[in-house]
């Protein structure tokens, strides 16, 4: 189908279809989180961001996507998780303002958007690091812009590849990422969801949020050439998570008795002084009998 302005109904449609298609995908990029800190939730941690804010918009049914926009960056900043949902919830944020008013908007207005959305995401951090997520949405936006389609189906195509490319220049950026192999876990995520809008507005989906729960995903459509770490993603609090069981405790021994002490013996007494005065009486008595003999 070709587009050549876009509402709030299309919005709706591409960013719920990007939604579900991180959910399905998420322990896909959490298998690649492994800079700053492998602790395998960026999948989790994006996936759990978007859902938050596709279900604030799962009731609007506005024809204007700066109303729909607004309202998903929201829900986003509300139900951002570790630090690759906050730069997801600046991304959107970023993209609503440029949509900021608008009822539709052509191919030059959504790649003005992207640009807006990657300006947010840098801000917010406080010492950008490029060969992340950051990197992928500047290079989105920098191909949006150059871009001369007026074709938002072809606009999005030409962002996807962007993004890819700098995707797979993420390990030549992090030594990180070389070392193991993989590329930015964040960057992936960014990568599928901006895949989830274009294919939503080229197959003309009409997307119903699904009620996966991140981490327990299926990951049967793995991007192609998918390798992948991400920001730190510590503090993440994962909903309809089951906690974790308590080991059993090993029943308490009983402590070892002491041996038992051996009466003390009394210690022997000296003879009595009594008994001592008649033994050197009776010697002094034997003297004098011998002097008087």
């Amino acid at each position: 189908m070709k587009y050549d302005r876009i509402n709030g109904h299309d919005f709706y449609n591409m960013v719920v279809n990007a939604s579900n298609r991180l959910l399905e995908e998420s322990d896909f990029v959490n298998a690649l989180n492994v800079f700053p800190v492998p602790d395998g939730d960026t999948g989790t941690n994006m996936s759990m961001t978007f859902k938050a804010a596709v279900k604030e918009i799962e009731n609007l049914n506005s024809e204007s996507i700066g109303e729909t926009s607004k309202k998903l960056a929201k829900g986003a900043l509300m139900g951002a998780r570790g630090n690759s949902g906050v730069i997801l919830s600046q991304i959107l944020r970023g993209i609503s303002k440029g949509l900021e008013g608008k009822t539709s908007v052509d191919s030059v207005e959504l790649a003005n958007a992207f640009v807006e959305g990657s300006k947010a995401a840098y801000k917010a951090v406080m010492k950008p690091t490029e060969g992340t997520i950051l990197s992928v949405i500047r290079a989105a936006s920098e191909g949006a812009i150059k871009s001369n389609k007026t074709d938002i189906v072809e606009l999005l195509n030409e962002v996807v590849l962007e993004a890819k490319i700098m995707l797979d220049k993420t390990p030549d950026l992090l030594p990180a990422l070389k070392k193991a192999k993989v590329v930015d876990s964040g960057g992936m995520g960014l990568y599928i969801i901006l895949q989830g809008m274009h294919d939503a507005l080229k197959d003309g989906i009409k997307a119903e949020i699904k009620d996966i729960a991140a981490g327990n995903s299926t990951g049967t459509n793995k991007p192609s050439n998918g390798n992948s770490s991400g920001v730190n993603d510590k503090d993440s609090t994962e909903e309809n998570k089951q906690p974790e069981k308590e080991p059993e405790k090993e029943p308490e021994k009983e402590p070892e008795k002491e041996p038992e002490k051996e009466p003390e013996k009394e210690p022997e007494k000296e003879p009595e002084k009594e008994t001592q005065d008649k033994v050197e009486n009776n010697s002094e008595n034997k003297k004098e009998e011998q002097l008087k003999s």
